[in-house]
């Protein structure tokens, strides 16, 4: 303490009252000069046929008289050097005569720091939501930096808005030049200025810190966009000339009720389609195949997120039906009746999205999809997809 730079303005910490006098005690900051000053303040009730008051304060280890004024007024200013002091109010009456002398009263008078206050971290905070849809949790500490950062200074964030404060406390580490200001509550968004009022009165003010609105607990989510289809094995695919068919679509359904830190976990349903069209060229007898094949899944998903939740990672597996539709080979000289079938079948995949804002997000994914057929051909099939969507 002894290596930092006192002020010579000084405040009155604590005072025991005069208990026949009711005295009270408190202090104010007069900075009308430019260079803050401390000015003590005693302060007692008037008595009914006092015509003045004569105050006497004395240093209380020397019992060397400090000051000694009369006033007809109810209190006495001063401004006091660090140090013990004890004090006492006489009162006379109309005819001039004192009153018994009260007992000394002590007090003590310590010195006042002024901060200075250079930066603070964060300056934008994006509150997190907290492990359900009730409420968000603002950050509830902020890193101050500068010096004579008292331990108990009042911190305060005045919105630039609307005047609204919201008030903290200062736990100074490193003699002073460090502290973390915490708060029971989040203030609301906006822009707000950091004040640190020191015990003593002094303070300083930074700003702005910027306090974005948290995000709403969003468990549900709807996506939909493009997904190809890639035959990759089995018999079945052996009746599909092409390796890609790139028209068709998806749409997902997801709802994660269960929030662990970074990490989600609940379901998806995922639906998809893809038109097949395949031409075959034999030099005798050239044909077409053709169909639509759809899927209907359920999966069980863990998403992770990061980036302060703007970029997210899942991966999902589960099982459900999938759909060979109008199944039919085309050809002039021999006609085959459409096939319909529906199978069995399992999945699992990847996928990654970006939230570009609260509300929306894009997304990248790729899927595999394995069909358990009669014949034991057992297909399968990579589906990649790419689109867009909301969270609700």
């Amino acid at each position: 303490m002894a290596s930092r730079s006192f002020l010579p303005a000084l405040f009155l910490l604590a005072a025991v009252l005069a208990a026949q006098q009711n005295t009270e005690k408190s202090y104010f900051i007069d900075d009308s000069s430019g260079t803050p000053r401390f000015v003590q303040r005693i302060s007692w009730y008037p008595e009914e046929y006092a015509l003045y008051y004569e105050v006497y304060v004395e240093d209380s280890v020397s019992r060397r008289e400090i000051l000694r004024e009369k006033t007809g007024a109810d209190h006495l200013d001063m401004s006091l050097p660090p140090g013990i002091y004890r004090y006492r109010v006489r009162s006379y009456d109309l005819l001039g005569k004192p009153s018994e002398d009260p007992p000394w009263e002590q007090f003590e008078v310590l010195p006042a720091l002024k901060p200075e206050l250079f930066s603070f971290d964060p300056a934008v905070i994006r509150p997190e939501p907290e492990k359900g849809p009730a409420a968000s949790a603002f950050p509830k500490s902020l890193t101050l930096r500068g010096h004579n950062l008292e331990n108990g200074a009042r911190v305060t964030l005045r919105n630039r808005e609307n005047g609204m404060e919201t008030d903290g406390i200062l736990f100074s580490r490193s003699e002073g030049n460090t502290g973390e200001a915490v708060f029971s509550s989040w203030p609301g968004a906006g822009t707000y200025d950091v004040t640190v009022e020191n015990p003593g009165g002094l303070s300083v003010s930074l700003g702005p810190v910027t306090l974005l609105r948290p995000p709403r607990f969003r468990a549900g989510y709807f996506s939909a966009g493009y997904g190809p289809l890639f035959p990759i094995h089995g018999q079945f695919n052996t009746m599909l000339a092409g390796r890609l068919y790139p028209l068709g679509f998806f749409a997902r359904f997801g709802f994660m009720p269960l929030k662990v830190n970074n990490f989600s976990f609940g379901f998806e349903s995922a639906a998809g389609w893809n038109y097949l069209s395949s031409d075959y060229f034999s030099g005798v007898r050239d044909y077409r195949v053709t169909g639509h094949f759809a899927n209907l899944k359920v999966h069980a998903a863990a998403r992770m997120s990061l980036a302060e939740g703007r970029a997210v990672f899942a991966l999902y597996g589960g099982g459900g039906l999938a759909a060979m539709l109008n199944f039919r080979k085309w050809s002039p000289e021999a006609p085959v009746p459409a096939v319909n079938a529906l199978f069995p079948a399992g999945s699992a995949g990847f996928q990654a999205a970006w939230h570009f804002s609260q509300d929306w997000f894009a997304v990248l994914g790729l899927e595999y999809l394995y069909l358990f057929s009669a014949d034991e051909t057992n297909p399968g099939f990579l589906l990649p997809f790419a689109g867009a969507g909301l969270r609700f």
